[in-house]
């Protein structure tokens, strides 16, 4: 038997895995194998900062060490929000599945922890095939059509799109060698009904998960909102975006607090009232 979960320690948890076997006087035998934070350092409940060398996990006293375990995991996290906020911007700039022009808004997500191989997935067959599947059933922009998307594979990416071009927008996804996931969303359409803008992000967003996951992503994730400002219908606000939304979160399913948190910030960006929860 095998159990895969989560222990709680420093935020996020350190993911685990148990294997029981039967032992012929009838008892039972476990053992636990917990993968190393991408996030250092690992603090328990307790307070207590436990270090991983070699053979043994031993409580962390010498200072400089915890300093440096502290910067390791700040230099992850930094690298994370950068993947993301560059995936952000490559969405809206690189060809998508209409002109360059007509994207609208991209959401990208990179999370701290990735696959030792990331090309060894993200360039599998079985990888691409997932990839397509999950934007052709969440990220059609008339979930009352039904269409083929295709593909492409470059360099260092992997994009999925619908080959018609007549519906007016359109998804583009893409993975990346890095490890990010991003979602741009285009139109040809002069109006903006917020409303809507705000769903789609939270739709993309829970399938950048899971393309992040299908690629050996786990943990911690940073997650980036970017708006081209010159697109018809951003352009004819009077209030608009001035930066991305950012926002840490844990590569699962997004919690609706969190959802909630994005949205009225989209929401302020635009001018409209968005008040954050009383309490």
């Amino acid at each position: 038997m095998a159990v895969v979960g989560h222990l709680r320690g420093h935020a996020p948890g350190a993911i685990f895995d148990v294997k029981v076997f039967e032992r012929p006087d009838g008892k039972h035998a476990a053992v636990v194998r917990v993968d190393e934070l991408p996030v250092p350092p690992c603090v328990t409940a307790s307070g207590v900062v436990y270090q991983r060398v070699p053979g043994l996990t031993k409580p962390v006293t010498d200072q400089s060490v915890l300093a440096e375990l502290v910067d390791r995991g700040r230099r992850a996290r930094d690298n994370a929000e950068a993947l993301s906020l560059r995936a952000s911007q490559r969405a809206l700039a690189e060809p998508g599945a209409l002109a360059e022009q007509d994207a609208q808004v991209a959401i990208a997500l990179c999370p701290v922890r990735g696959a030792n191989d990331p090309s060894g997935l993200l360039f599998s067959k079985g990888f691409v095939t997932r990839f397509v599947g999950l934007v052709q059933q969440q990220l059609r922009a008339d979930p009352q059509l039904m269409y083929s998307f295709g593909y492409s594979v470059q360099q260092d990416c992997v994009r999925a799109w619908p080959p018609s071009r007549e519906l007016g927008s359109a998804w583009t996804a893409t993975a990346y060698w890095d490890g990010a996931v991003s979602a741009a969303f285009s139109t040809t359409s002069a109006e903006l009904y917020i409303s809507e803008f705000v769903a789609r992000v939270r739709d993309a967003w829970a399938v950048l998960v899971q393309a992040a996951t299908a690629l050996g992503g786990s943990g911690t994730a940073h997650l980036a909102v970017a708006v081209r400002h010159d697109h018809p219908a951003i352009a004819l606000r009077r209030v608009r975006p001035t930066h991305p939304v950012q926002r840490w979160t844990e590569l699962r399913a997004p919690q609706d607090e969190e959802v909630g948190a994005v949205e009225r910030e989209l929401l302020r960006s635009f001018g409209e009232d968005a008040w954050e929860p009383e309490g």
